[in-house]
């Protein structure tokens, strides 16, 4: 369903994206169960450009009333209020009235606000994630600057607990017959031809063997992919699926 068919009016709107979106109505369940400068969510910061949040919020006007969008450096946060960034710029649904100037879209304003650590998106981030306790969803880490931020503090003798909601390495089972086995038992004959003093595994043994190899094999990447996140200083809360997540804010919020 795409703007056309809403256009300003939003009647419906808030209820359809909390019903298809669990991940949405987790976080939105959050928010709404949060009391400004008390306990909950003390902020949000957002890449996106897009209001999925605050249209969640719409359903609980009582609630929406205790949160600010703030999306570019002149804004002040209000007292009692819980701040949702937009670090990026903003581009709500509803409106049509957008200053592309406070929208980091290219590659050169991305590589400006980069380059510069008075940058008010990056001072935001830093203070947000040095004044308590930080969750990150849906971060890949393939935003350098967020790298970049992550370095900083932890190099820094700043308070850091930060954790990163992430999936679980997918690690591929063999089986047999298959394709891979296949390919791996082709690749041992052609080495066995070079190392004429070498062995093929016997073939009513050879799955479980080459299964055994990759389990050890998938155990040190596990180690590596934790360490990963914690040279960044973060720790890691894995799930096995996305649907999953949902399940984790909920367990947070309650």
């Amino acid at each position: 369903m795409g703007k056309e068919d809403y256009g300003t009016d939003i009647t419906g709107l808030p209820e359809m994206l909390l019903y298809q979106n669990a991940t949405l109505s987790a976080i939105v369940d959050c928010c709404i169960k949060s009391t400004p400068n008390s306990s909950g969510v003390r902020s949000i910061i957002t890449h996106n450009y897009d209001n999925l949040v605050e249209l969640g919020l719409e359903k609980f006007p009582d609630k929406k009333q205790n949160f600010q969008i703030i999306y570019k450096r002149e804004q002040n946060l209000q007292q009692n209020k819980i701040p949702i960034y937009h670090v990026h710029g903003y581009i709500p649904y509803q409106d049509n009235n957008i200053n592309y100037d406070d929208i980091i879209f290219s590659e050169d304003q991305y590589n400006r606000a980069f380059q510069d650590p008075f940058f008010w998106g990056n001072v935001v981030q830093v203070n947000q994630m040095t004044s308590g306790v930080g969750l990150m969803i849906g971060q890949s880490l393939s935003d350098r600057n967020t790298r970049r931020i992550l370095d900083s503090i932890r190099n820094q003798p700043l308070p850091n607990n930060n954790y990163i909601l992430m999936r679980k390495p997918q690690f591929k089972q063999i089986g047999n017959p298959s394709p891979e086995l296949d390919t791996i038992r082709e690749k041992a004959e052609k080495y066995l031809e070079k190392f004429p003093r070498g062995r093929m595994k016997m073939p009513d043994k050879e799955p479980g063997q080459i299964q055994h190899i990759l389990q050890k094999i998938y155990e040190y990447e596990d180690l590596e992919f934790e360490k990963g996140f914690e040279t960044l200083g973060l720790k890691l809360i894995t799930f096995d699926d996305f649907s999953d997540i949902p399940l984790v804010l909920q367990q947070i919020s309650s």
